[in-house]
């Protein structure tokens, strides 16, 4: 196997152990927070502010994510996100509201629906690549009567989706789309935490 080759297998390794290590870290965050509290208090509110958002994450979620701490100054914020395989502008932005652990994992909540939130993790903070499916992840939190469900299942895909939609999403590349590459987790999720072969890397 050539040098590009083995440093490819290498980071394809590093991204599916901290994409699991992320998932892990958000449940066991979350499961502690409705143990002490019941469930999550997640306003379901297309208009809800920014502002909103980041005290819902900081009150509900945050203190049960051990060791960490608020990015405050929008200014060392890092913008996203490209699209796992190919680049494309983005506009979400890691900065004001973000809460990152000193392993790196950076959270950061943003409201797109009615009956669900989502949570956009960076595995590597602001560090590079910056691009959906590669180093940024998308989860979503089902908030329900039995406890809130947190997968991959974000907007305009569900449990029934085939890969092949799952495979498209993980690569759109729609200038200006916050929904490039989101589909990346659920796919990986649903091939046991491993980054499939025809992955779009």
């Amino acid at each position: 196997m050539t040098i590009p080759n083995l440093m490819t297998a290498y980071q394809k390794q590093q991204t599916e152990a901290r994409l699991k290590q992320a998932y892990s870290v958000l449940t066991n965050a979350v499961r502690l927070s409705e143990s002490e509290n019941g469930n999550l208090d997640i306003p379901m509110d297309m208009g809800m502010s920014s502002h909103d958002l980041h005290l819902v994450f900081q009150e509900s979620i945050a203190p049960y994510l051990a060791g960490a701490s608020r990015i405050s100054n929008t200014s060392i914020g890092w913008n996203g996100v490209n699209a796992a395989g190919g680049s494309s502008a983005g506009y979400l932005n890691f900065g004001k509201g973000t809460h990152c652990l000193n392993s790196g994992l950076c959270f950061y909540m943003i409201n797109h629906h009615h009956n669900y939130i989502y949570i956009i993790v960076d595995l590597n903070g602001a560090s590079k690549p910056n691009r959906a499916g590669r180093d940024i992840f998308y989860f979503a939190l089902h908030p329900k009567d039995s406890g809130t469900v947190i997968d991959g299942l974000v907007y305009g895909i569900n449990a029934q989706s085939t890969k092949e939609k799952l495979l498209e999403g993980c690569n759109k590349t729609n200038p200006g789309s916050w929904s490039n590459g989101s589909t990346c987790t659920e796919l990986i999720k649903r091939n046991s935490w491993k980054i499939p072969k025809d992955y779009p890397w």
